[in-house]
């Protein structure tokens, strides 16, 4: 019997415009996160002119319990497929990542050779200790319900439209997250492409040098960082938005 498709979250859905011969830009979302965390920017990235891609990771934005079947290696494979398709259609092709996208943003940018690259939130490690727990815990139970978990929104509009995971986090899958950070870490000095790292004060979800951890230590000749006040951690719907976008098309478009 065949088992029925999984369904995506209204909102969640992801998303591919393409223009004939243009830049594109790929816009990768955060763990737990889907398309819905990228589509104000991305918006107003194609609106500049640019094609996008907003592709959704295996497990995301459908269900927490389709997402506790999915790992690592299964989220950054769509990502690193997504610039891989995009690299079809452009010949520049340039990479914005939001938390755990961030760290894919930089993994992507180790392998190939992006244009340039926006890092947004990315974590240098995980926040809580408890991670070092999570293999053993991950035995017993595979999902931890938090009601009140932050949502990592400051905005009041955008977090009543907001489309999460809200109040759970999967196990496993935090543990996977905490592999890919490391990976991403130890390969920052192999990045070469010219790189934005932003991030906000106000941010309650990462360990707050994230941003001058990665600048500090990633590779790329010319980088620049820009730091936010009235964000939480997903900065790009929250109220600095509008600020983001200005800053990733105009570090995009400077020679």
């Amino acid at each position: 019997m065949k088992s029925d498709p999984v369904q995506v979250m209204k909102g969640a859905e992801s998303v591919l415009k393409l223009r004939k011969n243009s830049a594109a830009v790929l816009l990768l979302h955060g763990f737990t996160g889907n398309p819905h965390e990228m589509k104000y920017i991305g918006e107003k990235i194609y609106q500049a002119g640019y094609s996008i891609s907003i592709p959704r990771y295996p497990g995301h934005g459908t269900s927490i319990y389709e997402m506790i079947k999915t790992g690592g290696h299964d989220w950054f494979t769509a990502a690193r497929e997504a610039y891989i398709e995009l690299s079809a259609h452009s010949k520049k092709v340039y990479i914005v990542g939001l938390s755990m996208g961030g760290i894919f943003t930089a993994l992507i940018a180790s392998e190939f050779s992006p244009e340039k690259i926006c890092m947004i939130s990315a974590l240098r490690k995980i926040k809580s200790r408890s991670i070092y727990l999570a293999p053993l815990a991950g035995l017993f139970k595979k999902i931890i319900y938090e009601p009140g978990k932050t949502s990592g929104i400051n905005m009041p509009e955008s977090l009543a439209v907001h489309v999460s995971y809200a109040g759970t986090t999967p196990v496993n899958q935090g543990w996977e997250l905490h592999k890919l950070v490391k990976r991403a870490m130890k390969i920052l000095p192999d990045i070469k492409a010219p790189a934005l790292i932003m991030q906000s004060s106000g941010d309650n979800v990462i360990p707050s040098d994230s941003a001058d951890y990665i600048y500090s230590r990633i590779g790329s000749s010319v980088k620049e960082k820009i730091m936010f006040s009235r964000s939480n951690h997903v900065v790009p719907v929250d109220y600095d938005r509008d600020d983001v976008a200005e800053a990733i098309l105009n570090f995009f478009s400077e020679q």
